[in-house]
């Protein structure tokens, strides 16, 4: 018989995994069908909907944070404002983001709070979670930081 089930745990030694708890389970059900390349974590221009929980209202004139992350540990954003890069770490013990340079212009209000949210969250992630070309970025208590989707979708 056919169980499908989703998990929340992490990645341990020897490419083990250690499962914290089971989120859902479906007897007779199948793995849903794998997500396409364009929602992949890397090479993915991201772009935000929500930030710790509030959806985002952009009005005309005003762009949405972005966030892509590349094949070499680096990634580049922007807040819809200003743009920056820097660099991440993904491993057994989540995703982290260390910031880098940024520009600065004067972002006009809202811009200049979604910029200072943006930049709070991206520095609180802790784990990343994609669901088709939705990607969510929590902190270490679990926190939806970000909700993102992939470009273009």
């Amino acid at each position: 018989a056919q169980l499908f089930f989703q998990i929340v745990g992490r990645f341990i030694e020897d490419g083990q995994i250690e499962v914290e708890r089971i989120v859902n389970l479906k007897p007779k059900a199948a793995c849903p069908p794998p997500a396409p390349r364009s929602a992949a974590l890397r090479g993915t221009e991201w772009r935000a909907l929500e930030i710790d929980g509030e959806r985002l209202t952009v009005g005309d004139g005003q762009r949405r944070p972005t966030l892509k992350l590349d094949d070499d540990g680096k990634f580049t954003a922007s807040t819809g404002c200003n743009s920056f890069g820097g660099d991440y770490t993904l491993d057994p013990d989540g995703l982290r983001f260390i910031a880098g340079p940024m520009t600065l212009m004067a972002c006009p209000t809202p811009s200049d709070a979604i910029e200072r949210r943006f930049i709070d969250a991206l520095g609180a992630v802790k784990s990343a979670q994609i669901a088709a070309t939705t990607l969510d970025l929590k902190d270490a208590t679990g926190k939806l930081r970000l909700r993102l989707e992939a470009r273009g979708r």
